[in-house]
């Protein structure tokens, strides 16, 4: 459970971190794909309103899983670039797709999410990182070169990063309250 509720945190601080040390707008670029991709999951989520499980810890609409969108991007993303990088990084690409499926394999066990709402939302979440990583490969070029544009891309990103911050922040108080309705609910 604490590992489940950890999940967010430490791959929103692992994105971050890797921001901060590569300061490259590969890696900008692929932030700011990922919460794009978050972005445009959690309306699809709104617009299906497909229930999540009897029993489930959450009251939110559980199609896609916002996690399974949000591990697949990154996970499918990064071992993509690692597999078009120096060679030999097969197994690593291979460990962050088996963590991944593995977290977001979690969700189910766990009864946050059904079977069918972990497979969608990592399905969404690995094409569209597939498709934002070709992308990348015909947009940055021209980005790095323009000055004025990369720093757009930049602000754009950090920007995003802010508010995605203050909407988890803001996500997981109302998850909070939630859970003490709940439980308070149970001891009566």
């Amino acid at each position: 459970m604490l590992l489940n509720e950890a999940t967010k945190f430490v791959v929103s601080a692992t994105a971050l971190a890797t921001l901060l040390h590569y300061r490259s707008a590969g890696v900008a670029w692929a932030l700011f794909g990922s919460i794009l991709t978050s972005l445009a999951g959690k309306l699809l989520k709104r617009l299906l309103a497909h229930a999540r499980p009897a029993g489930a810890r959450k009251a939110d609409p559980g199609m896609p899983s916002s996690h399974a969108v949000s591990l697949s991007y990154l996970s499918t993303y990064a071992s993509v670039s690692l597999l078009e990088g120096a060679p030999g990084q097969e197994l690593a690409a291979c460990a962050l797709q088996a963590l991944g499926v593995s977290l977001t394999a979690l969700r189910v066990v766990l009864h946050y999410h059904t079977v069918p709402q972990v497979v969608l939302g990592y399905g969404f979440g690995a094409g569209a990182a597939l498709m934002l990583h070709r992308l990348s490969l015909a947009l940055l070029p021209p980005l790095q070169a323009a000055p004025n544009t990369l720093s757009a891309l930049y602000t754009a990103t950090g920007l995003a990063v802010a508010l995605f911050a203050a909407a988890g922040a803001r996500s997981w108080a109302q998850d909070a309250a939630y859970m003490l309705r709940l439980t308070g609910a149970r001891k009566c």
